[in-house]
């Protein structure tokens, strides 16, 4: 008989091991002296049962949590949009053990993956302007120039943008007349708030005899910031006679029509801009026209639609809430308070309703229209805020 300690051969008669002395389980007697003999051990196999359970359901738990990293790191290894369901899992996951807020969730998640489309977008256009930089090149040393515009794609594919514009400057100072790479380091300048470096950029890229793309609506962007409407317009029109398609510059144009008064020009830009792509920046300039030129039904028609369209949308909301304020309709703007606290719990929006609460009505139909702003049109402009939106769409689908 073996023992069950240390495996070793005892004779059949022993009821002991020999060598390390543990109780040998010994046959005899016939089955109801077998039942005694191994009563004593069935609890321990009960117990031990259960715990071999407890242990599979761990395993397979960790197999799961394992499987979701690896979708996790693999997303993040690939810097893409792509593994909705690792993500989707990953969420679930969280959400299920209490570790995961639904509504911020959606709000992290998409202020991250703006970010990240960002910083692709910034590498898309640095890839479709390279060959153009490479071409107009006129400094002495190529080889070193080409140099740095490999390390800037290295680190604009690697959504690196701070370290790639480094490496740009470079490249500038050794070719600081080159037209394509002035414009597009002037645009990069121009989103980080150096309006000073990107004005001394976008001035060298448009003395060219073929004005890179962008360059102009850059130049436009830095004006309007600057409150100069009508320089900005001499820019936006040259941009939109060489490219009638260029819905940028006809969103642009009618904000700075906009911006000096000239709402039945600026609606018709807008509504132009609108029938040439869906877009949250011409509906904005669309329902800030119509409010001003005193036609309310279609303004607030156009509202609710653009409420449809882009839900999450904070500054059309607030819009629907500064109109349902002005006329004295709490509950209704109420509601219309709580989605944009469920959206921004930073921005305090419930103030609003303490203003119109204290103001006259005079005064409240003043305060009905939200001011122009061209920070709010380039936030809207920038197709990041949509694919993000519609990407946590998606994510949700998963869910």
């Amino acid at each position: 008989m073996l023992c069950p300690r240390c495996g070793k051969l005892n004779p059949a008669d022993l009821e002991s091991c020999k060598f390390c002395k543990a109780r040998l389980f010994v046959r005899g007697g016939g089955p109801a002296q077998e039942a005694m003999e191994l009563q004593p051990f069935q609890g321990v196999e009960d117990y031990m049962l259960d715990k071999l359970s407890v242990v599979e359901r761990q395993a397979v738990r960790s197999s799961q949590d394992v499987d979701i990293l690896v979708q996790a790191m693999d997303y993040i290894e690939r810097n893409v949009m792509a593994s909705r369901a690792g993500i989707g899992v990953l969420a679930g996951m969280l959400r299920e053990r209490g570790l995961l807020d639904g509504a911020e969730f959606k709000r992290r998640w998409r202020e991250r993956t703006r970010r990240d489309l960002v910083e692709i977008n910034r590498k898309e256009r640095f890839l479709a302007m390279k060959a153009d930089i490479l071409e107009a090149f006129k400094g002495k040393n190529r080889r070193r120039f080409e140099e740095r515009l490999t390390r800037a794609e290295d680190y604009f594919l690697g959504l690196q943008s701070p370290k790639a514009v480094e490496a740009l400057e470079e490249a500038l100072a050794l070719d600081p007349s080159n037209a394509p790479l002035c414009a597009i380091l002037g645009q990069l300048y121009l989103a980080a708030g150096e309006k000073e470096r990107a004005r001394s950029c976008l001035d060298e890229a448009l003395k060219a005899k073929a004005v890179p793309k962008g360059a102009r609506l850059s130049e436009a962007i830095l004006l309007l910031s600057q409150s100069d409407a009508e320089e900005a317009m001499k820019h936006l029109d040259k941009a939109a006679q060489a490219d009638p398609a260029d819905q940028e510059a006809l969103v642009l144009l009618a904000f700075a029509h906009g911006a000096r008064g000239r709402w039945a020009r600026a609606l018709e830009l807008a509504a132009k801009a609108l029938g040439m792509q869906e877009g949250a920046a011409p509906r904005y300039l669309k329902v800030q026209a119509l409010l001003r030129l005193e036609r309310a039904a279609e303004a607030e028609a156009e509202l609710d639609e653009f409420i449809t369209e882009y839900p999450e949308c904070e500054v059309a909301l607030l819009q629907k809430a500064h109109l349902l304020l002005s006329r004295g309709w709490w509950n209704r703007a109420k509601e219309v308070m709580e989605r944009l606290a469920a959206l921004n719990p930073d921005a305090r929006y419930e103030l609003a309703a303490d203003k119109f609460a204290k103001a006259g009505s005079a005064k409240r139909r003043e305060m009905r229209i939200l001011p122009l702003d061209l920070a709010t049109l380039l936030d809207l402009m920038n197709p990041e805020g949509d694919e993000a939106r519609l990407y946590l769409r998606e994510i949700e689908g998963e869910l």
